[in-house]
């Protein structure tokens, strides 16, 4: 089976430069003189940063999470196993924290001390919500190179499966399929979320842990080259039973609008009933502007074809999503919180 690390031990200087650089379709429509100031805003944003601070921002690559942890082996582990790679040198791990400090400042429309503040906001948030450990705590050991995880480090993993699994593994939220450009597919099926009994830190998290998987996932995908996903929202059988409280939708937009920023290509709500919408305005005012510009509410056979299928292949989609979608609706998710990388979606082939 390919691991994460089968595409994580060695990491190329042009993959460090697209770390750095907006998307493709961006790109283009900049001149040379305002990506330059971007880049320099940039650089003067995490040369205020410690040296602590920059090796928490490189980590929000996953690639560069598992490249930085592979290479923590000691000395006499895994003696007849393969040895660890080199650990990522400053100047790769500087180019993965500008491309952070990126996300923020175009967040921030170029402000570069509001772009600081809630880069900041966002490693302490970070390490609040343990979300390298959200990340790791499914397939740890799933590498040759990757060190078995200490006694006080094993049981936060096994705190996190134990609180994060039951909820995964009904179903209600996943990563599955691609866009036309290998965006991952974020997916959620609001029919088996129930309106009471949440606990609101799990809550975030196995929110957050299916947003991780799907940015590891398409940044496996593009090599780098693609930074946002797009999330598919199933509200056909959406009912006052399903419907998240208000509290907690607030949370979510909350946390998407402060910390992940440039995260969100397109937000699709498919076959939203009347009650939703209704719920929907609600939520309505604590949504960023940028993200409002992505949410898209799509309704019957004609519109989906139209708008998603545009984007997403029918080998790509389930039924709900598209007429003709290919892919069944039985998901194996045992398989894919147990025994598939993090950086591969549901059921998504790996080359053995």
């Amino acid at each position: 089976m390919q691991t994460a690390n089968d595409n994580i031990t060695a990491i190329t200087s042009t993959e460090f430069d697209s770390a750095l650089k907006p998307e493709n379709d961006e790109l283009d429509s900049a001149s040379k003189a305002e990506k330059d100031v971007e880049a320099e805003k940039c650089l003067s944003i995490i040369t205020l940063l410690s040296e602590d601070e920059k090796e928490k921002a490189a980590r929000t690559s996953y690639k560069y999470l598992v490249a930085s942890t592979s290479a923590t082996s000691k000395d006499g582990d895994n003696s007849e196993k393969a040895p660890p790679p080199p650990p990522p040198s400053t100047e790769e791990r500087d180019k993965y924290a500008m491309a952070m400090a990126r996300r923020h400042l175009r967040a921030e429309n170029g402000n570069e001390k509001k772009a600081l503040q809630k880069m900041r906001n966002t490693i302490e948030y970070r390490d609040k919500m343990k979300i390298d450990v959200i990340r790791q705590c499914f397939t740890k050991n799933e590498s040759d190179v990757t060190p078995p995880p200490e006694e006080e480090e094993e049981e936060e993993y096994q705190y996190h499966i134990d609180n994060l699994a039951p909820n995964l593994l009904e179903g209600k939220l996943f990563v599955r399929g691609y866009s036309k450009d290998d965006r991952a597919l974020y997916i959620s099926r609001a029919h088996l979320f129930e309106a009471r009994g949440y606990d609101t830190e799990w809550f975030l998290k196995y929110n957050i842990y299916t947003l991780e998987r799907a940015i590891a996932c398409t940044e496996r995908a593009t090599n780098g080259e693609i930074e946002k996903v797009i999330a598919i929202f199933d509200l056909g059988q959406y009912s006052n039973k399903v419907r998240t409280p208000l509290t907690l939708s607030k949370d979510i937009t909350f946390c998407l609008r402060d910390h992940y920023p440039e995260r969100l290509e397109k937000v699709f709500m498919i076959d939203a009933p009347f009650l939703f919408r209704a719920f929907y305005n609600l939520v309505y005012p604590f949504i960023d502007n940028d993200t409002k510009q992505k949410i898209v509410f799509v309704t019957g056979d004609k519109e989906k074809e139209e708008k998603l299928g545009n984007m997403i292949s029918k080998d790509q989609s389930m039924l709900f999503m598209q007429p003709g979608g290919e892919m069944d609706t039985d998901l194996d998710m045992k398989a894919y919180l147990y025994e598939t990388p993090f950086d591969f979606t549901c059921e998504e082939e790996r080359n053995e």
